[in-house]
């Protein structure tokens, strides 16, 4: 594995794919180089390219392109990046991901009861039920079958 700087590598790559020339550690994604999500998923697609070109494959070091898209600058990946090469214990925040917050608890619906229905009631609601349920199509009538037409 060759020596390179990962600080101007990250930034090659982010000049390159967003035909900005000026682009710096501190562009924003959003404003500065004017990329979209798709375009932040390419742009992932590409380091991830020139990282595994060198030799270092990023997302079996712990760097996914989640955690690329929660960056805002070629910068904070960078930082990202070499807290991922690093292989120490990170924070969460300094990778690009907050721990997510846990769900706040459902509310539980109180529980009330219902009488149970006789036998005779419930078969009286049934046949109601079936009655309304299928609409009766008359049938059709069957036209007498014509014979021949000889004989006249």
């Amino acid at each position: 594995m060759g020596e390179f700087d990962l600080d101007t590598l990250v930034l090659d790559v982010v000049r390159k794919h967003t035909s900005q020339p000026a682009a710096a550690a501190s562009s924003r994604f959003d404003e500065d180089l004017g990329l979209s999500e798709n375009g932040r998923k390419t742009l992932f697609s590409f380091t991830v390219e020139a990282f595994t070109a060198r030799g270092l494959n990023l997302p079996a070091r712990g760097f996914y392109q989640s955690h690329f898209l929660a960056c805002e600058t070629p910068g904070d990946v960078q930082e990202a990046i070499r807290a991922a090469l690093s292989g120490a214990k990170r924070k969460a925040a300094a990778m690009g991901t907050l721990p997510a917050k846990p769900a706040p608890a459902a509310p539980v619906a109180p529980v009330t009861s219902v009488a149970p229905k006789n036998e005779s009631t419930q078969r009286e609601e049934n046949r109601v039920a079936k009655s309304k349920s299928k609409p009766k199509v008359a049938a059709k009538k069957k036209t007498p079958a014509r014979k021949g037409r000889g004989g006249r």
